[in-house]
């Protein structure tokens, strides 16, 4: 028996943040591929069973991660138990998702966790992703570190495969440099009300490329069929990511908007994630949503949507 308030509680999340108005306007899908870079997913959780998890490494002596599962099925979005529509099962199965077991310890050697980080990123991008979302924040400023980091995310630019990562859970300014990387989004977190949440970094590096999205109390799909709720800025980096990929999937849908072939294909990975940061003031937003100098806008996917489709 599924918890009800869950239920609930993750149906408005999908019309707050405008999945519901988006899936309602626009029905074509093409699959669209993320990377999630975490730990080990429990890819047998009936919620996950409609998505396509491919998962990449060696799996953990630990077993399953309740992290991780959680940040899958917030990407995955709905609960597969309750897609009794033609939209919505649709929608599930256009998403591809692959995992990395890539989180180490916190005492692993600075060497050692770069090292890893952009193995997998070259990985991601090997596999065609079309998105990559990290599921812990940068911490190590080690020099070597920060170079070997920021060569993969390079390479992930370079192949138009934007990076979400969460700014950080310590209620301070961000000012780790690889947040400035062009090949980087920034995510930082929303209260359930739709403003900064106290936890959640901030600042003018969160603003450059970044955008931030309700991260407190999120229904979450945990192992061995079980449910819950979360609270961090990885897991509004997996929202984000969810909103990637449900604007790159109707990417052709945007280009039939204008009775063209796709006008900005070779570029839809800026396109979209401009689009995301750009959508928080679009049509009226709430003034909490939106942008200032030191805190992103709110994302809002169908505000996004309509952002790209007007463009020629």
């Amino acid at each position: 028996m599924r918890d009800t308030a869950l239920q609930i509680r993750r149906e408005l999340i999908d019309r707050n943040l405008g999945f519901a108005a988006l899936r309602q306007h626009v029905g074509l899908f093409r699959p669209t591929t993320i990377a999630l870079l975490d730990t080990a997913v429990d890819t047998s959780h009936p919620f996950l069973r409609r998505i396509a998890i491919t998962a990449h490494g060696e799996h953990p002596d630990s077993g399953v991660s309740a992290h991780a599962t959680a940040m899958a099925s917030l990407i995955a979005g709905t609960d597969a138990t309750a897609c009794t529509n033609d939209d919505r099962a649709a929608e599930a199965a256009a998403l591809r998702l692959h995992t990395w077991n890539t989180r180490m310890e916190p005492a692993t050697p600075h060497a050692a966790q770069a090292a890893r980080i952009h193995a997998d990123i070259i990985d991601a991008c090997s596999q065609r992703a079309d998105a990559i979302v990290v599921g812990f924040e940068f911490i190590s400023d080690n020099a070597a570190f920060v170079r070997t980091v920021a060569s993969a995310l390079a390479h992930a630019s370079a192949a138009g495969v934007p990076v979400f990562v969460p700014a950080g859970n310590h209620g301070r300014i961000a000012t780790h440099p690889l947040l400035a990387h062009p090949g980087v989004v920034p995510v930082c977190m929303s209260n359930r009300g739709g403003t900064l949440h106290h936890h959640s970094a901030w600042g003018p590096l969160t603003v450059l490329r970044g955008v931030r999205a309700v991260g407190e109390d999120l229904p979450v799909a945990l192992p061995h069929n079980k449910e819950g709720e979360a609270t961090g800025t990885s897991f509004s980096a997996a929202l984000a990511a969810r909103a990637f990929a449900a604007l790159r999937s109707r990417w052709q849908a945007i280009g039939d908007a204008h009775g063209t072939a796709c006008p900005l294909r070779d570029t839809a990975a800026t396109a979209i994630t401009a689009a995301l940061r750009a959508a928080s003031c679009h049509g009226g937003a709430a003034p909490q949503r939106c942008a200032t100098l030191t805190i992103p806008g709110d994302l809002h996917v169908w505000a996004a949507y309509q952002l790209l489709s007007s463009r020629s």
